[in-house]
């Protein structure tokens, strides 16, 4: 909860302000720059899950922590303390201490955030922002050109690893 908190103060409430306040500019009805609005939050939250994810998918590439920083606040870490099993939990944040400590080896941590699901909650989190930011952006404004664009600029953004219906 509390990374969710972050990440809507950071990007979320950040990306909202400027479709909406770009919208306002451009017209007064209030349920078209509302919308704008949300279609901004939710593709700031996407911004911030992938800047997260990405950050996951280069740990698993590297092999020691002198390389890199450890995510400690990162949404797959911050699942996965949440969702495993107190003494798993316990244990990957233990492992994450070393890691900050020592720069010891970062195959046990890569691997408890493996076995607690982030890899899928975060796909699915990605999919879902997505289809929120569509869903909005389908309401604010009949299609046009402008409306595509921000369509594509949305899938653009979706990584390869992500299955897209």
């Amino acid at each position: 909860q509390d990374w969710w908190e972050v990440a809507e103060a950071k990007s979320g409430a950040a990306f909202g302000l400027a479709c909406r306040t770009g919208t306002r500019i451009a017209t007064d009805d209030k349920k078209q720059y509302e919308r704008f609005g949300q279609f901004g939050r939710h593709l700031g939250l996407v911004i911030q899950v992938l800047d997260d994810a990405n950050d996951f998918f280069d740990i698993e590439t590297i092999t020691t922590i002198g390389q890199l920083q450890t995510p400690e606040w990162s949404l797959p870490v911050a699942y996965a303390v949440d969702v495993l099993p107190p003494k798993k939990s316990a244990y990957l944040k233990g492992c994450l201490e070393a890691l900050n400590a020592e720069k010891a080896n970062c195959e046990e941590v890569v691997a408890l955030i493996r076995q607690s699901g982030a890899s899928l909650y975060m796909e699915t989190t990605l999919l879902h922002h997505r289809k929120q930011a569509l869903e909005v952006l389908s309401k604010a404004a009949p299609p046009s050109e402008a409306i595509e664009k921000l369509r594509e600029l949305l899938d653009s953004l979706m990584p390869t690893w992500l299955t897209i219906d």
